[in-house]
């Protein structure tokens, strides 16, 4: 193991994590079957041999599950079978094996030092193994399956782990079940799939063999579908809609289905969430993803975009933004120009990967404004002292707090703005614009 990684902790610590615990132990489980539900953890016997570690369970009545451990080549390998013991059929619909990687975050600087990936959060979550879950969630993946064994009959699951110095040792060490040409398409385009057999359960899916172990995939309708490879294999890929449709889409319904009418002030310029299947819109809870901020704080720049474009329509789309652009300065900057989680959690902290989105809505909208501005001219004036270079008089504004002693800000001589039908250059914005940026909230 490299120097820097002596600190790494591969798998959770119950010692360190709260929300981690003896149940999540490697190697335990669950079942779900017609005979009832049951977990299985410390063994009813324990043997080694020549190096190899057996454990045998009886989670339930009939039902046996033997695990295999042994170190060869380098790679720990497991064994893991469910074996039907008894003299009647059995059918299971949930089998799942604890895997607690240390997949946590707990702080940047901690993550990268500590754990081995930080998908998941510091208050919750363990990485389970599902052989499946059909109990719980059938529809998941394109359908989970039913696993049926007869009298004597087993179901086995194994796999091979094994510790390398980088990304490009362990894909030299892995045999993928396939290469993929793209993982999406648009609708009526074809994915390239390498693999043994390729199949999909999905009727809206076409699976055309083009040569030996060679297919080309397209599905006839916008969605992800689930992909059927080699032996046992399954992933997914996505066929969308033209990117110019999907947008449209996208801007449709939120203008349609997440803003917050009913609020007072400022606030009913937010975008919050909505429960897609009944409509509402999500209230503020003690859950910080469910605000108007942090999760939501793409919206605007999605519809900033859109119209930049000519995707949506400026006309309907600006008072939006401009709405929106007073609420964020309001309600999810901090009197340090931190973004907040959202309005109402004053009392969460703030979150390093919010910051670029505001950032970036207020960059752009201020190229936005600035460029309208530019391309207006001045009235003309009978008075020919008018024509020498006065300043425009600018209305009043305040400055938060803390821009009160920063220098001024300076935008670029000759912006580029992008536009829908191309790039143009101006000059710079006027005095006028430097000032309103600082009030916008623009870099």
């Amino acid at each position: 193991m490299a120097e820097q990684d002596r600190a790494r902790r591969f798998l959770l610590d119950p010692g360190a994590t709260a929300w981690h615990s003896v149940e999540h132990q490697w190697g335990s489980g669950h079942l779900v079957t017609d005979r009832g539900g049951a977990r299985w953890h410390a063994p009813v016997e324990l043997r080694v041999v020549d190096g190899v570690i057996e454990a045998d369970h009886t989670p339930l009545p009939g039902v046996r599950v033997e695990v295999r451990r042994f170190v060869h080549g380098g790679l720990l390998h497991e064994r893991y079978s469910v074996v039907n013991s008894a003299s009647t059929p059995l059918t299971i619909t949930g089998l799942g094996i604890q895997t607690p990687f240390g997949d946590l975050y707990d702080g940047a600087e901690r993550s990268l030092d500590r754990a081995v990936q930080n998908s998941l959060s510091d208050a919750r979550g363990h990485l389970v193994l599902l052989v499946t879950d059909q109990a719980r969630n059938p529809e998941a993946f394109g359908g989970r399956p039913v696993l049926r064994l007869a009298p004597g009959e087993a179901a086995t699951v194994a796999w091979e782990l094994g510790w390398y110095a980088s990304v490009d040792d362990f894909t030299a060490a892995t045999t993928p079940p396939a290469a993929f040409s793209a993982y999406a398409a648009q609708v009526g385009q074809p994915i390239v799939v390498e693999a043994p057999s390729v199949s999909s359960p999905d009727s809206g899916v076409t699976v055309e063999r083009a040569a030996e172990g060679h297919y080309r995939v397209r599905a006839s309708r916008h969605g992800t579908y689930p992909l059927d490879l080699g032996d046992g294999a399954r992933t997914e890929a996505l066929f969308h809609l033209p990117l110019e449709e999907v947008v449209r889409r996208r801007v449709a319904y939120i203008t349609r289905n997440q803003r917050a009418r009913e609020r007072p002030g400022l606030l009913a310029h937010a975008f919050v969430p909505v429960d897609t299947r009944t409509g509402l819109t999500q209230s503020t809870n003690g859950w910080s993803d469910w605000t108007d901020g942090s999760e939501r704080i793409a919206m605007p720049l999605l519809l900033q975009a859109a119209a930049a474009r000519g995707v949506a329509d400026p006309e309907q789309i600006d008072p939006l933004l401009d709405g929106w652009s007073r609420f964020a300065r309001h309600h999810l900057l901090d009197e340090t120009a931190a973004p907040r989680r959202g309005s109402q959690n004053w009392h969460t902290g703030p979150r390093l990967y919010d910051a670029p989105w505001p950032a970036r809505f207020f960059h752009d909208r201020h190229r936005v404004q600035a460029g309208r501005r530019t391309s207006i001219s001045p009235p003309a004036s009978s008075n020919a002292a008018s024509n020498s270079a006065a300043p425009a008089t600018c209305p009043s504004v305040s400055r938060p707090r803390h821009w009160a002693s920063a220098p001024a800000w300076r935008p670029p001589v000759s912006p580029t703005v992008r536009t829908a039908t191309g790039t143009a250059t101006g000059s710079a914005p006027t005095a006028c614009g430097e000032t309103s940026s600082r009030t916008t909230g623009a870099p």
